[in-house]
C-alpha cells in the first residue's frame, strides 16, 4: 500500500520504513546526523550493517526503486536505524 508520512526512530534499532511490499522509494533524513538505510526481502529487520548506506543530514534518496539502490538484492521492505529521535520522510509505491 502506498504511503508518504515521517517517521521518528529509537535508538540504535532496525525500523521498518515501508507498511507494505514496495518497488520505488523516496526517504530523505530529517536529522542533524546521519541515518542508516538498508532494504530486507520481507518484513523482518536486519541483524547487521553489512551492505547498509548511510544518509547525511538532508541528503535522500528521490524516487529510485529499491533495485537501483540495492541492485540484484531482491530486496521489498524498507528499514533504516539511527540515534534516538532521528526523523526519516518515507514515501513508496
Amino acid at each position: 500500500m502506498p504511503q508518504g508520512t515521517t517517521i521518528t526512530l529509537p535508538d540504535d534499532q532496525w525500523t521498518e520504513l515501508t507498511n507494505d511490499n514496495a518497488t520505488t522509494v523516496t526517504v530523505q533524513s530529517l536529522s542533524a546526523w546521519p541515518v542508516q538505510v538498508k532494504g530486507s526481502v520481507n518484513a523482518t529487520p536486519p541483524t547487521d550493517d553489512l551492505g547498509a548506506l548511510e544518509l547525511s543530514p538532508n541528503i535522500g534518496i528521490i524516487n529510485q526503486t529499491l533495485q537501483d539502490v540495492f541492485p540484484g538484492s531482491g530486496f521489498t521492505r524498507l528499514f533504516a536505524k539511527g540515534r534516538s529521535g532521528a526523523r526519516v520522510v518515507i514515501w513508496h509505491a
